[in-house]
C-alpha cells in the first residue's frame, strides 16, 4: 500500500507450499495459496527407495491433489 502497487492489478501474489495456509487470510490483501498434501515428502522418499531397490523399467509417478485457496491477491484470467 505504501508503494501504491495494486494487488491484484499491478501484480498478483500466489504462495506455494505454505505450512499454515489459514494464516494467509489475515494479511492485507489476503494471499492466495497452493498447499501440497501432507506427507508428500514421505511418499516421494518411498518412491525413490523403490526405484533404487527394484530398478523398474516403467517410470513411477505420484499424483498430488493440491489445496488451492484463491483470495484477494490473485484473480483468474477472463475467458476468451
Amino acid at each position: 500500500q505504501r508503494r501504491r502497487i495494486a494487488v491484484p492489478g499491478d501484480i498478483e501474489l500466489l504462495s506455494i507450499g505454505v505450512q499454515e495456509p489459514e494464516t494467509m487470510q489475515y494479511l492485507t490483501p489476503s494471499i492466495s495459496c497452493v498447499t501440497v498434501p501432507p506427507n508428500v515428502d514421505k511418499q516421494a522418499m518411498s518412491i525413490m527407495i523403490r526405484i533404487l531397490q527394484e530398478h523398474p523399467e516403467e517410470p513411477l509417478h505420484l499424483e498430488l491433489e493440491p489445496l488451492i485457496q484463491l483470495r484477494e491477491s490473485f484473480t483468474l484470467p477472463s475467458p476468451l
